[in-house]
């Protein structure tokens, strides 16, 4: 069965062949430090544009287009990595151990702005994860997708926005 893509949110008119609803499950492990800032949405609504969670996940996915939000701000940060949960615990790293001017990331900055809170704002959900195998199919589409962000006027933390001429065909 076909895999829906990026492309296929705009070329077949958003009708995907799997219906079935994709999202983050949540570990047991009651000590677990990643899965209480996850989001089980089964799509993100961004200014009414739905878009959908296009694979099932957990704190084990590898090779995974995520996107952390702030319920405070509404922002968002788009990133990919090959080690989910390594990847969250870095950021999680960062937010902690902030120091402004000396040690400190986008991420970090934006969770320690005044009135945020990290176990009340920091959220996470993995958007996709299959046919991610190398970095360059990761960075295509997490480049795709925070230019679908910026197309839809949503606020994201990223620093550095990708040219979009910059894709590559994979």
């Amino acid at each position: 069965q076909k895999q829906p893509s990026l492309g296929n949110l705009f070329i077949n008119n958003f009708k995907f062949t799997d219906n079935s609803k994709k999202y983050y499950k949540k570990c047991n492990n009651k000590n677990c430090k990643i899965c209480k800032y996850s989001l089980n949405y089964y799509f993100l609504n961004l200014n009414n544009f739905l878009l959908p969670i296009l694979n099932n996940s957990s704190c084990k996915t590898e090779n995974a287009i995520y996107i952390l939000y702030c319920m405070k701000c509404n922002e968002y940060y788009i990133g990919q990595t090959n080690n989910f949960k390594k990847r969250i615990k870095s950021h999680l790293y960062d937010i902690f151990s902030f120091i402004p001017y000396e040690k400190f990331t986008t991420v970090s900055i934006h969770f320690n702005q005044k009135g945020h809170n990290i176990n009340n704002h920091f959220k996470f959900l993995i958007f996709k994860t299959e046919g991610l195998e190398t970095p360059i199919q990761r960075l295509n589409i997490e480049n795709h997708l925070i230019h679908i962000f910026k197309s839809l006027n949503i606020k994201i933390i990223n620093d550095y926005i990708p040219n979009i001429y910059k894709l590559r065909n994979i």
